[in-house]
């Protein structure tokens, strides 16, 4: 799974689960999500393809994976009309990088 590989990268502060605005929140997306959780990753989601949507559908959809989710960061945006893009990056600057400060890892003891 992907877990090995997130678990590696020492400056990974947070987690963009990315997912077509017209599904239901599913399995797959559950398991990345306890993921984050576990392993105290911040987690937002960004729902894409809203431009497919009507303006009731898309409501109904932030709402639903809102409350499926249980993630309270949840994006609607359209690559095609740019919608919610700024918004998304925003967020992300604003919570997790401007603030961050990396921390290189231990270095191991090279004794001789």
């Amino acid at each position: 799974m992907i877990s090995a590989y997130l678990m590696r990268r020492p400056n990974l502060v947070g987690v963009l689960l990315v997912m077509d605005s017209r599904r239901s929140w599913d399995e797959e997306e559950e398991q990345m999500r306890a993921f984050a959780s576990e392993y105290g990753f911040k987690i937002a989601v960004v729902l894409t393809k809203s431009d497919k949507l009507n303006q009731s559908e898309r409501v109904k959809s932030l709402k639903t994976i809102q409350q499926q989710s249980d993630v309270e960061d949840v994006f609607l945006t359209s690559n095609t009309k740019l919608d919610g893009i700024q918004d998304v990056e925003n967020f992300v600057y604003i919570n997790w990088v401007k603030d961050w400060k990396y921390e290189p890892p231990p270095q191991e003891s090279h004794d001789e």
